[in-house]
């Protein structure tokens, strides 16, 4: 996607670092973090997603 400029928060407190903005997560970024620790194995995982509960998501390596 890139990098997008953006122009920063005009307010600085002392003691607090600058974060970057960051973009929201794209749909489903998290699913398999978030049932991993829900407790959810890596099988349960597959059979979830063969039953279309949620989608693989396109990485470089799977593109």
């Amino acid at each position: 996607m890139g990098e997008v400029p953006n122009i920063g928060s005009p307010l600085h407190l002392r003691g607090t670092p600058v974060i970057p903005a960051q973009g929201a997560p794209t749909l489903g970024q998290h699913t398999e973090a978030v049932l991993k620790e829900f407790g959810y194995s890596d099988a349960a995982l597959a059979e979830l997603s063969s039953q279309g509960a949620f989608g693989r998501l396109a990485t470089k390596d799977n593109d």
